[in-house]
């Protein structure tokens, strides 16, 4: 920490980093110093300096690089949540896979009365289509309702 005052005591400052701005007159710095959610330092190492203060909260990116927040465009945000409770089926690479991700989860989940399954590949399982995977698996989870 500094002993002098800072000039506007940042909550949260980030230096020794590789800090692209995308702003096209300051392309890249070392330090971001934000204050109640606002950025209000983009520059120096240095300069960063005269913005801590005893509760300034620093952290030392060790020459890593930071990039500004990238918002998506294009989300499902209650289908997001269901992301967190579902089934992951990135990894199937077959009905066989499909089917032992859905029973793994339907086993270790005996109370959740519907599975929410996400990341499948129709082509690994042949082009099957929601209505025959629900006829695949109907038969071996009888107190699930699946949905995709």
């Amino acid at each position: 920490m500094t002993t002098s005052k800072p000039i506007e005591e940042a909550d949260i400052i980030f230096t020794n980093g590789k800090i692209y701005t995308v702003n096209d007159n300051q392309p890249w710095a070392e330090a971001v110093g934000v204050k109640d959610n606002k950025i209000i330092l983009v520059g120096s190492s240095i300069e960063a300096k005269k913005y801590m203060g005893d509760k300034t909260e620093v952290i030392n990116l060790h020459g890593k690089m930071m990039l500004p927040g990238f918002v998506s465009g294009h989300d499902h945000l209650i289908s997001s949540n269901w992301m967190k409770a579902g089934v992951p089926l990135f990894d199937a690479k077959s009905k066989v896979d499909y089917l032992k991700l859905i029973k793994e989860y339907a086993d270790q989940n005996p109370d959740e009365p519907i599975v929410f399954e996400y990341g499948w590949n129709k082509d690994a399982y042949g082009g099957l289509t929601s209505v025959i995977n629900r006829r695949l698996i109907t038969p071996n989870i009888t107190n699930l309702k699946v949905y995709k």
